[in-house]
């Protein structure tokens, strides 16, 4: 597969583990939570793409779901 950046084939897979954290005040609330995404590297450009699993994607969605309706704000768009 070619990289999006610089079109480059010379891409290689990784696995990885990430602690994501929240932004602003949600992160006081909630605790940031580890994932373990697939990456593909550039070995050229450097540009990198992570794809989380259903699971963890399921469950990005309902901790901000959650998040939304509350007083303090949206933060989905993260700064």
């Amino acid at each position: 597969m070619a990289c999006k950046a610089c079109g480059s084939a010379n891409e290689t897979k990784l696995g990885s583990e990430v602690n994501l954290h929240f932004p602003g005040p949600m992160s006081l609330d909630e605790p940031g939570f580890f994932v373990f995404p697939k990456l593909a590297v550039c070995l050229d450009c450097g540009f990198t793409q992570a794809t989380l699993t259903e699971r963890e994607l399921c469950l990005l969605r309902r901790v901000l779901a959650g998040r939304r309706q509350t007083p303090i704000g949206n933060y989905t768009d993260a700064a």
